[in-house]
């Protein structure tokens, strides 16, 4: 890995990242929606834990060791792809500390997110991109009172903690309650990136789950 000058803080912040890992998930998310945020039908899952987890999670009475492992197996993944995407970012971005700010996030959803031919045609299509990237870093940033306005490890595992969690319903479509079985999904990816778009959504359930992924993950709040 080298993306050109002294890397050294890199590795040092980002130490369990693997950058073509971050390419993976990174063109994963992209394709699980078309350009205008729709379900892609050929989007596939992201798996972040291995089946012997959900196997485990699913078992009834569980022990406190089979708890223990279950959060040990979920926490490190959960970093682990939160580091490898950054250090993607990284790459792409040219950053060489490991914390993103705005215009490095900017181009990077343009590039990857927002790629299409009405970027150079469409002044109109540019502008919506971007107001969208702005409300996403914001959201993002707003999920924990220490952030600076700087994407960081920390908040990336807030992040796609918050991926994970699927938000439950009872039979009446009523919200019933959240819960994580480590897989996400096109379609409700589809959803969480509405919210993540759309900052000031009515009942913007995205926020919540990237503040409980911070205090889960981080300790905050």
């Amino acid at each position: 890995m080298n993306f050109g000058g002294n890397n050294t803080k890199l590795l040092e912040e980002l130490p369990l990242g693997n950058a073509e890992f971050g390419q993976a998930i990174c063109n994963a998310l992209c394709e699980m929606v078309d350009i205008d945020g729709v379900t892609n039908p050929n989007g596939q899952n992201i798996e972040f834990t291995p089946s012997t987890w959900r196997k485990l999670a699913d078992k009834e009475n569980k022990t406190p060791e089979d708890n223990k492992k279950l959060e040990d197996i979920f926490y490190s993944s959960i970093k682990e792809v939160a580091q490898s995407y950054l250090l993607f970012m990284c790459r792409e971005t040219g950053n060489q500390t490991g914390f993103i700010n705005f215009d490095e996030y900017e181009n990077f959803m343009l590039k990857y997110r927002f790629k299409s031919k009405k970027m150079s045609f469409d002044p109109k299509f540019i502008t919506e991109a971007k107001a969208k990237i702005k409300n996403a870093f914001n959201l993002i940033c707003a999920c924990s009172d220490s952030s600076k306005n700087l994407i960081t490890k920390e908040l990336m595992y807030a992040f796609f903690y918050a991926l994970t969690v699927i938000t439950g319903t009872n039979e009446h479509g009523q919200f019933n309650g959240f819960r994580i079985n480590g897989i996400l999904k096109p379609c409700d990816y589809a959803v969480m990136e509405y919210f993540l778009f759309n900052r000031d959504a009515k009942n913007n359930m995205f926020l919540i789950k990237l503040k409980i992924g911070n205090r889960i993950m981080n300790g905050e709040g």
